[in-house]
């Protein structure tokens, strides 16, 4: 059974806590086209450009999000050195992280799966619902 209605973070949905999904992305058109799908489908997202404001996001939030999308050609902070840093830190090193990258070179360790570009939606679903299902 599943809400139907708009959710936002924050809300609950039988009485499950809706966490956002970290969105790192420097691409603003594909990061508002996978917001604006991932809502649709229930799941709220929290988007930032790049590694540097996505880690200082993830270091400053109350609530950790459920799974963290992550591009890997990005700008200040790529997506190799954000995957270091996040598995040094002991908080942060259990979210699981998907990988999105337009190029076919070796994703960093410790990744949940690895989603070359341009997204098949079904196959980013798939990955999203082992990790936090939509409730909406």
């Amino acid at each position: 059974m599943t809400c139907r209605r708009v959710i936002r973070p924050g809300d609950t949905c039988f009485g499950v806590n809706v966490r956002e999904i970290l969105l790192v992305e420097d691409d603003p058109e594909i990061s508002k086209a996978l917001t604006e799908i991932l809502g649709d489908y229930g799941y709220p997202v929290v988007w930032h450009a790049d590694g540097q404001d996505g880690l200082a996001w993830l270091q400053q939030a109350v609530e950790l999000p459920p799974v963290i999308l992550l591009d890997l050609q990005l700008p200040r902070m790529n997506g190799w050195d954000f995957v270091d840093v996040l598995r040094l830190d002991e908080r942060l090193n259990r979210i699981p992280i998907i990988v999105m990258s337009a190029k076919r070179e070796m994703p960093p360790p410790n990744i949940v799966a690895f989603l070359p570009k341009p997204i098949q939606l079904d196959r980013l679903f798939k990955a999203l619902d082992q990790y936090c299902p939509p409730v909406a």
